[in-house]
């Protein structure tokens, strides 16, 4: 029998703002709209999957810094797409979070928040996320965790497999913080045919972040075909500065 997973911990990165210190709940919706799909003489009302209908729900209580995050989204006609990230606990026998935990991307807007509560008691919240046309949902595995870095890091090789065609590398960024003066970070995938990483080559190059707001983030995909190599990684080259904080999701769809 398997072992049971228990939330204990769940990471969000909604564009270049992790929200995940104040959450209690998180529901991740895959659906296929139901289409009435009737033969004459088949006495059965029958069903036919038809588009998807993903959306992403979050609750926790409120704090001022997620506000300031999600109130201009919802006010404002911001037409912009960002990629909301989830991390379950411990999947694959990974720690939360770390290099290689299976995570899940929905790049679309925010279309729902509530606020409630009661007189002397902390104040709840729910944010509903659903997707934008040109997206897809992203079944991805951390290539690079988030963390404070004051050099330049390579992350761990991800064999995620061959590259075919008609698939797509996805590599989602997102960035939280770059301090210090004329700091920059330029993210990079590249791919090899084994771990050894001899004959490394640059699939995806990330635009380059100098200063990190909460809309920094971006979704690169690369298409198929890749017809030798199954190893795949993140770099982060970092100049100058003081240090920069950043997540990376890589998947082949």
């Amino acid at each position: 029998m398997a072992e049971p997973i228990v939330l204990e911990n769940a990471y969000a990165w909604l564009g270049g703002h992790a929200i995940e210190g104040a959450l209690n709940r998180v529901s991740f919706s895959l659906a296929r709209a139901e289409q009435a799909h009737n033969v004459m003489g088949d006495g059965m009302l029958g069903k036919y999957p038809g588009l998807m209908e993903p959306s992403l729900e979050m609750s926790g209580f409120w704090r001022a810094g997620d506000d300031g995050i999600v109130y201009p989204r919802m006010l404002t006609p911001d037409r912009t797409a960002w990629p909301l990230t989830i991390c379950p606990p411990q999947t694959n026998g990974v720690a939360p979070g770390a290099a290689g935990d299976n995570v899940y991307t929905l790049v679309g807007s925010q279309f729902g928040y509530e606020l409630w509560g009661k007189h002397g008691t902390l104040m709840p919240y729910t944010l509903k996320t659903l997707p934008r046309s040109g997206y897809k949902v992203y079944r991805q595995k951390i290539a690079l965790p988030r963390a404070t870095r004051i050099a330049t890091v390579t992350g761990a090789g991800l064999n995620l497999g061959l590259l075919g065609a008609g698939q797509k590398l996805v590599s989602v960024l997102h960035v939280f913080s770059v301090t210090g003066g004329a700091g920059s970070v330029t993210v990079t995938i590249e791919s090899d045919e084994d771990d050894t990483w001899a004959g490394a080559a640059t699939r995806i190059t990330h635009t380059a972040v100098t200063t990190a707001v909460g809309h920094t983030c971006e979704v690169k995909e690369l298409d198929g075909a890749v017809a030798t190599d199954d190893w795949w990684r993140a770099v982060a080259t970092w100049t100058a500065g003081t240090n920069y904080s950043l997540a990376v999701g890589l998947s082949i769809q």
